[in-house]
């Protein structure tokens, strides 16, 4: 009953947090605060927090080891148990979702998500980034949530001169991607 308890204050908590968070940047007062921090490190204390409260999926977390990235460690973190929670919320029971990282030739750093669940037809992926969508899916009406931890995502990635995009189609997986720059800097194509 605890463990229940528990849960339903940080899911109220969560939800508050993406509120207040949406009231920030319609004011311009989301600031991100970067400093340089070990990837790695955060990837792990993810890994074990997913792992530890979570036993109804198969995580894979690959990492490309030590990576020092200059960026908002909180909100990297937020982004990450977003997709996470996103990844969990919309695929079966004993599937599989990975969380990887890895660097790329133009001195950034790509991060995805991929799950075995339901899937975004391609129409839904177009919008899915939007203030207060939802996919609009017969199969997923019982699915909670306001339709910004997506819009929140793609913001603070965008704060952070990144990219952030999904890929995938109806009923196959779905691959959620962001790419940052390892410095901070704005990405060069």
């Amino acid at each position: 009953m605890l463990e229940k308890s528990v849960k339903q204050v940080d899911y109220m908590n969560s939800m508050i947090n993406g509120f207040l968070n949406v009231s920030r940047l319609d004011s311009g007062q989301m600031h991100i605060e970067k400093t340089e921090f070990d990837l790695q490190i955060l990837f792990t204390e993810i890994e074990h927090e997913v792992l530890s409260t979570n036993h109804t999926r198969n995580f894979i977390f690959k990492t490309s080891g030590s990576l020092t990235l200059f960026a908002d460690r909180d909100k990297i973190s937020q982004v990450l148990h977003n997709l996470i929670g996103n990844a969990i919320k919309y695929s079966p029971i004993n599937t599989s979702i990975t969380v990887e990282y890895l660097t790329t030739d133009n001195n950034s750093l790509k991060i995805n998500v991929q799950d075995q669940g339901i899937g975004i037809s391609r129409e839904d992926q177009e919008r899915i980034f939007e203030r207060y969508y939802r996919v609009k899916d017969i199969n997923s009406r019982s699915t909670s949530g306001f339709g910004i931890g997506l819009y929140l995502c793609k913001e603070i990635i965008e704060l952070h001169n990144g990219t952030i995009e999904v890929q995938g189609s109806k009923n196959e997986s779905t691959v959620f991607s962001f790419v940052l720059p390892i410095n901070g800097e704005k990405l060069t194509y």
